[in-house]
């Protein structure tokens, strides 16, 4: 009998880790789900709306850039994995097909994978510095100025001949979001460690 009860404490013991990773994974999975579909919502009503507005390519990255790289970075440096940014790049993906936001630009569908895995390899390569707020800045500064960069190239490519006399303002645009996104990550790295001093400091703890 107590052999029994021992062996099946043992197995409960194995099985638990097993099912916290698992539990973990899926957390994080729902997560960078979330965050790419605000992303998609945020470029939807933003992004369309400036664009309209001012039809240059890239424009309504300057209204985007900030909301959607702090929902992103909360993201990263919640979850602090690699590939993160990535799944949740797919996320936004699926969620603008789903929309019906692709359009007549079928590089939208690649421009937010590659944004946001320049922001995951940018955490991971920055791993080393001992200041988090710079690696958040970074990090967040990578993920933006690669996405409008994306965006950018994509268009010189396929639309050169409606976009000639505009590369002073392209690169106005790839420094603003440069500088969002460092702004972006800052915020998140702030109010992170913020957080963790007001439970470090909890008598209740």
């Amino acid at each position: 009998m107590m052999r029994t009860q021992t062996l099946t404490s043992w197995r409960l013991a194995a099985l638990n880790p097993t099912n916290k990773t698992r539990a973990l994974a899926a957390q994080h999975l729902l997560l960078a789900i979330v965050a790419g579909l605000a992303s998609a919502v945020i470029n939807q009503l933003g992004g369309r709306v400036l664009h309209a507005v001012w039809p240059i390519a890239a424009s309504g990255s300057l209204v985007t850039a900030l909301p959607r790289a702090i929902i992103l970075m909360a993201l990263l440096v919640r979850v602090n994995r690699f590939g993160v940014l990535t799944a949740a790049g797919l996320a936004e993906v699926a969620a603008k097909v789903a929309m019906g936001g692709i359009g007549p630009m079928p590089w939208a569908l690649t421009v937010p994978i590659l944004g946001n895995l320049a922001g995951d390899l940018a955490w991971t390569g920055l791993g080393s510095l001992r200041s988090q707020h710079l690696r958040a800045s970074l990090a967040g500064g990578c993920l933006c100025a690669a996405r409008v960069l994306a965006a950018l190239l994509f268009w010189a490519v396929f639309l050169a001949a409606t976009q000639r006399g505009l590369a002073p303002v392209h690169w106005l645009f790839i420094g603003a979001n440069m500088v969002l996104g460092a702004t972006a990550g800052a915020i998140v790295s702030r109010a992170t460690s913020g957080k963790k001093r007001e439970l470090k400091n909890d008598p209740s703890e």
